[in-house]
């Protein structure tokens, strides 16, 4: 990415500079607030990109292609490179060019001039910013220790969560939260870890589960246990899963909903609600007992 005045501007520039900056303020210092870069990319009159980037608006991140004109994205398409961004993007994800250029989306830091709640703020520079926050931080920390710190990083999907928590350990200690991952996505993968050592995510939920997205999958059976694809991802998930059905994969939906993927399910177990871990229980009893494993045709 170039700069307006000819320098470039480096993935590993940028990581640097935010690494410094999020030091600057766990640490109570302005000393890295100078390090932040500001880049502009410069355009030819007239002239038309297509820029290959990727959706963040939820967490399956399809990949896409932006078409750039005279340095203002008025195009947003799906890359058909990925296999995954299937025939098309959602509306969410349509979207992201009135996400970008709203006119209350905050381009810069804002400060409180007047009363809580008056909504009044003046623009202040980033420097003046992160000096500030590392002023309170600090204050905060002298007055009643690290772990009066709380914060939290958004919905589930937000790709930086674990930089937050690193953002903490610089901080001496703290606690966090995220509505997401920290109650869902990362105690799952924890407790993978921890029980079979596999470090992988098996929800397709998530985006991830590959194999289930290509042709050649292997996959015979899919089970759907609590989740609802269909709503959840039409535009990938929903429309992978339709997928499957139609090379013959068999699905089983574990869910007391009769969702549109129960529907269409070849087995639907309406389970009362909190009784599926005597399921799951009954079902490893049975793989143990008839030493069956996960490519088991049985």
């Amino acid at each position: 990415m170039e700069q307006a005045k000819g320098a470039v501007l480096t993935r590993r520039g940028f990581v640097q500079a935010a690494a410094l900056t999020g030091v600057a303020a766990a640490l109570g210092t302005s000393a890295a607030a100078d390090h932040l870069v500001h880049a502009e990319v410069a355009y030819a009159a007239d002239e038309e990109r297509k820029v290959k980037t990727l959706c963040r608006g939820c967490i399956t991140e399809c990949a896409v292609i932006a078409t750039v004109r005279n340095g203002r994205v008025v195009r947003i398409e799906k890359n058909p490179e990925e296999p995954r961004s299937g025939v098309g993007l959602c509306a969410k994800g349509l979207s992201g060019i009135q996400a970008l250029y709203h006119p209350n989306r905050g381009k810069y830091p804002l400060k409180r001039v007047g009363e809580r709640g008056s909504n009044q703020w003046e623009r202040i520079s980033w420097t003046e910013a992160v000096d500030y926050i590392a002023e309170k931080l600090e204050e905060m920390r002298k007055e009643y220790g690290p772990d009066a710190l709380i914060y939290t990083t958004g919905g589930g999907g937000h790709p930086q969560f674990y930089t937050a928590m690193r953002f903490n350990t610089a901080f001496g200690g703290g606690n966090s939260f995220e509505p997401g991952a920290a109650q869902c996505y990362i105690p799952r993968l924890t407790t993978f870890w921890l029980l079979d050592g596999m470090n992988a995510d098996t929800s397709i939920a998530d985006g991830n589960c590959h194999e289930l997205y290509f042709e050649d999958s292997p996959v015979k059976n899919y089970v759907i246990w609590g989740t609802c694809p269909s709503y959840h991802g039409p535009s990938l998930q929903g429309k992978t899963v339709v997928n499957l059905r139609e090379r013959g994969v068999k699905t089983v939906v574990v869910d007391p909903r009769f969702t549109p993927d129960a529907s269409r399910a070849d087995v639907w177990l309406p389970v009362r609600a909190g009784t599926d871990p005597a399921l799951l229980m009954s079902w490893l009893r049975y793989i143990i007992d008839n030493e069956l494993t996960m490519r088991s045709s049985s």
